[in-house]
């Protein structure tokens, strides 16, 4: 599972973008927290990923799962690196 979360620092803010394209164009689907409304609507919306509202572990439980049924998904991969396109 390839994760990464934005956190409030200039230098995660500044990094944050480029590693989300790397993983992506490996053709790796993403696990992101909500802090950006841009990359979440972006994951949301293609199905690139999955988006953590709340930083607990019910959720990390549920984001698994979830992701798990992404990665059966006969496009995935393809999806991911055209998004990073």
């Amino acid at each position: 599972m390839i994760s990464d979360f934005l956190y409030d620092f200039y230098s995660k803010k500044a990094s944050f973008p480029t590693k989300l394209a790397e993983y992506l164009i490996s053709g790796l689907p993403l696990v992101i927290n909500a802090q950006s409304d841009y990359i979440k609507t972006l994951v949301n919306s293609n199905k690139v990923g999955i988006v953590l509202e709340e930083l607990q572990k019910g959720s990390y439980e549920a984001a698994v799962d979830k992701l798990l049924l992404l990665y059966k998904e006969p496009d995935i991969k393809l999806r991911c690196k055209n998004i990073a396109e």
